[in-house]
């Protein structure tokens, strides 16, 4: 079957401005050879009848302009304090009136929360709440797709595509024609979605809103590519060659780094020997370090920690979460530091993080100075009293885009993502992989199998704490996860002062 365009609006008019729910009048916009409208404040919306959101496939593209830039943010108590959702920007909602995102059975939205940041989903909830009709429940879990780490800068029009394919559990999202997320899952059940009134309400007083076409299947990755080639605004290039190379790892360079000079091997570790164990402090999941005749081997629940009934008699102020777990390596380091080593996923699930220049927040070693932690919990990662930057390098989570490998580096406990990559392909299960972190000043590089992931400038001014220049690391497993690695060597290089 050939495409079908269901539906093409403009939704505004020079010769007549259009009238929208509630009686205010909306304003059009011309920018960069495009054409729109925005709304005048929050709560306007446009009512627009889209009945092919309920059906079983279907596509939608829709242009839209930032009128400013967004990106995550901190968010502080007291901001949520008389507005609960105030990062929460909906663009598209099927409930009029909804107060909440969590109340649309379908929307689309912007989050500055730290992750994630543009959303598109079928069913009324939250995402990750610890709420029943959450979407990222196990065996309950929903249809959404989500993009996290992706700013979308002021005055360039983007052009948003979705599709959604029921019978195949595959909803997929573009921007300006490059795919940039899905929710293809290797669940043993479908992805839960819910009907929606196939009506939605439309627009937002920060954003410029464009064409909007409907299609009655999913599209294909060449159908939205020639979708925005074909109405593509002037103005935002520097956007697009971003995205393709954040998105499609187009252009990403070779790395050789090698210690030279005043560079001292601090950690040369096989990994194969119960000496080798005794260097690392084992956090969470009770059993899932092993060593095994090819290296350290972290295997941890294939439950997830939901289901696992919480003893009565845990006494622990942290979250009961024994399904993931920490390796600490005792040592504490000063001055330009780099790590490496190897590691070998045995199945496509699973998230695997490096956390590098973890300290206390005044950058004591905490190990030594704070009671040692028992649980598994990601809390220890970003909502704690330890700073650090972590690095998630193996993500085949169902939140996580897994047709691709995809990385993340994030500033804690500060919640600053500071880079996001994709690459071309998956990282290959059943064959040893090379992880490289090189911090030298403010500079913070990694590399996977000779290939630069990132190379970022950690900016100490901006807000979001010093540069961090000293502390020890940790290999994190999320549940799920089965990996083994080896080789561990880290190097130092001392400051001047």
């Amino acid at each position: 079957m050939g495409r079908k365009l269901l539906a093409s609006q403009k939704l505004w008019s020079n010769s007549a401005p259009v009238v929208e729910t509630g009686g205010e009048v909306l304003t059009p916009v011309e920018v960069g050879g495009r054409s729109g409208w925005r709304v005048s404040e929050k709560g306007s919306r446009v009512e627009v009848r889209l009945p092919q959101l309920n059906a079983l496939e279907g596509s939608l593209t829709w242009w839209l302009l930032p009128r400013e830039d967004f990106s995550s943010t901190v968010d502080m108590p007291w901001m949520s304090a008389r507005e609960p959702d105030h990062q929460f920007h909906i663009l598209l909602g099927d409930v009029a009136g909804a107060t909440s995102w969590k109340d649309h059975r379908f929307a689309l939205f912007y989050s500055r929360s730290w992750y994630q940041q543009l959303v598109a989903k079928w069913h009324s909830g939250p995402i990750y709440e610890d709420h029943e009709n959450a979407a990222f429940r196990p065996h309950r879990e929903k249809a959404f797709v989500g993009l996290g780490h992706q700013n979308l800068p002021a005055g360039g029009w983007v052009q948003i595509g979705l599709s959604w394919n029921t019978p195949a559990d595959d909803y997929r999202m573009y921007l300006n024609g490059v795919l940039v997320q899905t929710a293809t899952t290797t669940l043993d059940h479908p992805l839960l979605r819910e009907e929606n009134s196939g009506t939605v309400y439309a627009g937002h007083p920060l954003f410029v809103c464009g064409e909007l076409n409907v299609y009655d299947r999913a599209l294909g990755a060449p159908e939205f590519a020639s979708a925005c080639r074909a109405g593509r605004a002037s103005g935002n290039e520097a956007f697009e060659a971003g995205l393709s190379r954040m998105h499609e790892g187009r252009g990403l360079p070779g790395f050789d780094w090698v210690p030279t000079g005043e560079w001292t091997r601090q950690v040369d570790l096989p990994l194969a020997s119960e000496e080798d164990l005794r260097r690392f402090s084992i956090q969470g999941m009770p059993g899932a370090v092993t060593l095994t005749d090819e290296g350290l081997r972290i295997h941890t629940s294939s439950i997830h920690t939901s289901e696992i009934p919480k003893p009565e008699d845990w006494a622990s102020e942290e979250p009961f979460d024994p399904a993931q777990g920490y390796l600490w390596l005792e040592d504490y380091f000063l001055g330009d530091f780099a790590v490496e080593y190897e590691f070998q996923p045995l199945q496509s699930h699973g998230l695997s993080l490096l956390m590098v220049r973890a300290a206390g927040l005044q950058g004591e070693d905490f190990l030594k100075t704070q009671p040692r932690r028992i649980s598994g919990s990601m809390r220890m990662v970003c909502w704690e009293n330890v700073r650090n930057y972590h690095w998630e390098y193996y993500r085949q989570m169902e939140d996580c885009r897994n047709d691709v490998a995809s990385h993340v580096l994030v500033k804690n406990p500060y919640m600053h993502p500071i880079a996001y990559q994709a690459t071309d392909a998956k990282l290959a299960v059943g064959e040893w992989h090379r992880i490289q972190f090189v911090h030298e000043g403010r500079r913070l590089r990694g590399a996977m199998d000779g290939v630069q992931i990132f190379d970022v400038i950690d900016d100490p001014f901006a807000g979001f704490g010093p540069v961090l220049r000293s502390g020890t690391l940790a290999i994190r497993c999320m549940w799920g996860s089965d990996i083994v690695f080896r080789n561990l060597s880290v190097w130092t290089r001392p400051e001047a002062f």
